[in-house]
């Protein structure tokens, strides 16, 4: 006797598609590499919070970033080459457009506090952790 399995049919659709997409993307859309347009690091000193985020290519003047408690926005926008006509190209793996990315920081920082620098397509943005979020040491009394 002979069992009917949905999930065969399913994956002979899922692979149909998945050329079909491959032809126009060239990797295909459930195969494709998820890309960002934003990659980040993020590391916690005892005063600061310090955020690397990779921006190859990006305007710095046309960078927004904003902090609102714990959580740090980036928004910004990678243009496309223009002088290259769109039908010069044979791969295009950089992504392009508009872009948010949204980071939650390991503590809470004082928004008034926050410095960014861009040198050579690496943004650097350290945050002050807020009074409350810093370690405290605390004297014991000997009695």
């Amino acid at each position: 006797m002979r069992y009917y399995n949905p999930f065969k049919e399913l994956e002979t659709v899922r692979r149909e598609v998945d050329r079909i997409f491959a032809d126009y993307t060239g990797g295909g859309l459930f195969n494709r590499t998820v890309r960002t347009a934003a990659q980040v690091n993020v590391h916690d000193n005892t005063d600061d919070v310090e955020v690397e985020v990779l921006l190859p290519g990006i305007d710095p003047n046309g960078l927004d970033l904003q902090v609102l408690r714990n959580e740090l926005t980036i928004s910004g926008e990678r243009r496309r080459d223009e002088e290259i006509k769109p039908e010069a190209w044979h791969r295009q793996e950089r992504s392009t457009g508009k872009f948010v990315r949204k980071v939650a920081l390991p503590s809470e920082v004082d928004p008034d506090e926050v410095r960014a620098e861009y040198k050579d397509g690496v943004l650097t943005i350290r945050l002050a952790k807020s009074e409350a979020a810093r370690p405290r040491r605390i004297e014991v009394a000997v009695v």
